[in-house]
């Protein structure tokens, strides 16, 4: 984390996009379809789909949202 790390950051993505290196075998940035697919879902109506324990929601994609995480933790936590 520097002064301008978000000004480099966003100079590093144009320079790649100028250079033709998004998305491209060898380049530094990956398509979203190849990181997740794009059949990968949830279907949350399916018995067998995990959901979280404290607020009972289903993953999405695979994966749980942040916004999950407090509530988890603070049900975990006994009270008293």
């Amino acid at each position: 984390m520097n002064r301008h790390s978000t000004l480099v950051s966003y100079l590093e993505t144009v320079l790649r996009a100028v250079c033709g290196r998004i998305g491209v075998p060898g380049g530094n940035v990956l398509p979203p379809r190849t990181v997740i697919g794009l059949d990968a879902h949830s279907d949350e109506r399916h018995p067998d789909t995990w959901r979280s324990l404290a607020t009972d929601l289903p993953a999405i994609t695979g994966l749980y949202s942040p916004n999950v995480m407090p509530e988890e933790i603070m049900a975990s936590i006994p009270s008293g």
